[in-house]
């Protein structure tokens, strides 16, 4: 069972570390972005597409690891989180390793899912630049792109106090 739970722990932390690569890479795509280098964009883009391959395989290997942890501590292997098996365990550096990772992980995660956000709104206001530009060059009337605001009474500040 040792041997399962470090090459889990070590699966784990190279899905991190990937994670960890897109994380700065998608930093350098805002930049990118807003500098219109396409070029630079294309060649992060690619970046990308080879450590998400890398994550998919890393994905696969982990969840032939969970699957067999679940047979040996006889769970169910879809039952078997991070913090369970940190649960299940008695080693107490594994477990501390195990929340180091998963806390890291969540925390990675979250940050790449803004920064995402980020790089696509970046994006749409690009190509939205782009197509007012276009019809302006053809002489059309472009209109100005106003996204509908929402007439509900809630206040983004707390008036009481």
């Amino acid at each position: 069972m040792p041997s399962l739970i470090e090459e889990f722990i070590t699966t784990l932390k190279n899905e991190f570390n990937n994670y960890d690569e897109l994380l700065v890479l998608a930093k350098e795509k805002s930049n990118i972005i807003k500098s219109n280098n396409i070029d630079v964009l294309q060649k992060i883009t690619w970046a990308e597409t080879a450590i998400l391959g890398k994550n998919q395989k890393l994905e696969q290997k982990r969840e032939d690891i969970v699957k067999n942890i679940g047979i040996v501590l006889n769970y169910n292997p879809k039952e078997l989180t991070i913090t369970k098996i940190s649960e299940i365990i008695e080693n107490k550096e594994e477990i501390k390793e195990l929340i180091s990772i998963r806390d890291k992980l969540k925390e990675t995660l979250e940050e790449l899912k803004q920064r995402n956000e980020i790089n696509k709104n970046l994006i749409k206001s690009s190509l939205e630049y782009i197509d007012f530009s276009v019809n302006m060059l053809r002489g059309e009337k472009a209109e100005p792109y106003f996204e509908e605001i929402s007439t509900n009474n809630t206040s983004f500040f707390d008036t009481k106090g």
